[in-house]
């Protein structure tokens, strides 16, 4: 969160780089860092029980990535 790229993103630049080699179709890189924080204070403030919330919390956390992805002014 300190604005410095870390070892996994650089892996994803990287990635996408290649990618953009191989595809037309235009890419967008989001940052999801705080989805699965955010995805988790959904399911509390729902009172999703703890069990539950594991379970759920990636699937939510996806839902956040494309609404923030589908809210951006592109």
């Amino acid at each position: 969160m300190s604005g410095e790229v870390g070892i996994q993103a650089e892996k994803v630049e990287d990635f996408v780089e290649w990618l953009r080699t191989w595809c037309t179709l235009e890419i967008h890189s989001v940052d999801e860092r705080l989805t699965s924080v955010i995805a988790e204070k959904a399911l509390i403030e729902a009172g999703v029980r703890r069990a539950e919330r594991k379970v759920k919390r990636d699937s939510v956390a996806a839902a956040v990535l494309l609404q923030t992805w589908l809210d951006t002014d592109r």
